[in-house]
């Protein structure tokens, strides 16, 4: 089967089907529907030029990006929400938002977006600005 790849959106590689189907490249390297394989193969993420790379505490970091912080928030979020006694059910209907999201934010299986922080924050009852700067205090 042939592919056509056309321009990538968001980063992600957008493929036509045979079948019809326009879809993003999925992991398995097949099409969603007819399970057909795609022949192109997926584009070689580009390196981080060296210059934007830095050596903390042992780890290797890229300059402007604080490897930490998605560690601290997961962290933070789980220490601030067992402080005021909710469990992660209690904390999914206030937010609105499934209790497997919270786990996975606790877990570091996602990481939230910068546009859903404040609403993460407003759903602890924490003030945005002083989380995030003890989010930061613990990144270091």
């Amino acid at each position: 089967m042939s592919a056509l790849a056309m321009n990538p959106v968001d980063g992600r590689e957008v493929l036509h089907c045979e079948c019809g189907l326009i879809q993003f490249r999925t992991a398995n390297g097949q099409c969603r529907r007819c399970h057909a394989p795609f022949e192109t193969a997926a584009p070689e993420p580009e390196p981080v030029p060296e210059s934007r790379l830095l050596r903390r505490g042992g780890k290797l970091a890229v300059m402007g990006v604080a490897a930490n912080v998605p560690t601290a928030f997961s962290r933070l979020f789980r220490m601030v929400r067992e402080a005021q006694g909710m469990s992660q059910a209690d904390l999914g209907r206030r937010l609105k938002l499934p209790r497997t999201y919270v786990s996975k934010i606790e877990n570091l299986k996602c990481v939230p977006t910068v546009k859903q922080i404040p609403r993460l924050c407003l759903g602890l009852g924490v003030d945005q600005r002083r989380f995030m700067e003890a989010v930061e205090i613990g990144a270091r």
